[in-house]
């Protein structure tokens, strides 16, 4: 619609936004097709924000296909300014997903060396720190807790856990399902690193959940092969009892397999729906499970 009314400039960002959301799905055609499409309009008409959105978009995708040294080469224009985009609030965005391709793109190096892309990766950081510090965003917060985290989990991975801990404990309550999920993966990769399996299944289990409920199917299968890879042969394998759940968790599923939606079984608890949202997808994620239908197997079999 935008470009038959020939606004040319709102559909390359329009194009640029599909980029992104087809990169977090992992549908490579579309994100190419988009970014190629909105970096020619933007390059056309010097748009900063367009360029940057598609070139995001392609570096995200790298990330998601496991090509970090690639994703690191197209985002660090972004985060340095040298890719001609001076807008600080959208450069400062890019800033997570280079903090975890440099993470990535050296792990396999010697420890100085990843020490050294860890400083360096620090340093652009603390833009990102000073946007939280400067705004009081509690979500700008988590994600800096998110990337020390990460920085952590490479340069000494012995403090990632209590990084990892504090990271997830914020995200859970005031990130998205995709923000949730991605710190998931990133600690249960650390956990399996630090030959930890069983607490690393646990959030890899709960990462795979979550992507697949935003439809980031390729995040979905980056988390099935870690939680392979932590000797879970198949995703689906059998749930962990509900005893494994606290008592809010059993309360909320115990309605939710009654039947009743979530905004009723908010009421019930004096709680808001959110709340019952957030507590249903830790319960899903607890127990290995996908559908309110398994949620009611689940329970009959704790009952039994």
């Amino acid at each position: 619609a935008a470009v038959a009314a020939g606004r040319h400039n709102t559909a390359a960002q329009l194009r640029g936004t599909l980029a992104m959301a087809a990169a977090v799905r992992g549908d490579a055609a579309a994100c190419r097709d988009h970014a190629r499409r909105a970096l020619g309009t933007a390059q056309a008409h010097g748009l900063m924000v367009p360029a940057l959105l598609a070139t995001w978009s392609l570096g995200l995708l790298d990330l998601a296909q496991q090509r970090p040294r690639a994703a690191v080469e197209l985002l660090r224009p972004l985060v340095l300014g040298e890719s001609g985009v001076h807008h600080f609030a959208w450069r400062v965005r890019v800033v997570p997903s280079f903090v975890e391709a440099v993470a990535l793109a050296v792990a396999g190096l010697p420890a100085p060396a990843r020490k050294r892309a860890c400083r360096q990766a620090r340093l652009i950081l603390r833009t990102l720190e000073e946007w939280a510090e400067a705004t009081g965003d509690q979500r700008a917060r988590a994600t800096v807790l998110h990337c020390r985290a990460v920085l952590a989990a490479t340069a000494a991975p012995a403090c990632a856990d209590a990084c990892f801990g504090r990271a997830l404990a914020l995200v859970e309550r005031v990130g998205s399902e995709f923000a949730q999920a991605r710190t998931k993966l990133a600690f249960g990769m650390a956990l399996r690193r630090l030959r930890r399996p069983g607490d690393a299944r646990a959030h890899l289990r709960g990462a795979m959940v979550l992507f697949e409920a935003c439809g980031a199917e390729v995040w979905a299968e980056r988390a099935r092969d870690e939680m392979r890879a932590a000797g879970q042969a198949e995703p689906g394998d059998r749930p962990r009892p509900a005893a494994s759940l606290t008592p809010q968790q059993l309360r909320v599923a115990r309605h939710v397999a009654e039947g009743r939606t979530n905004r009723e079984v908010a009421a019930l608890l004096a709680v808001s729906h959110r709340t019952v949202d957030h507590h249903l997808r830790n319960v899903f994620a607890a127990l290995g499970i996908r559908s309110r239908v398994e949620l009611v197997h689940a329970l009959t079999a704790h009952q039994a």
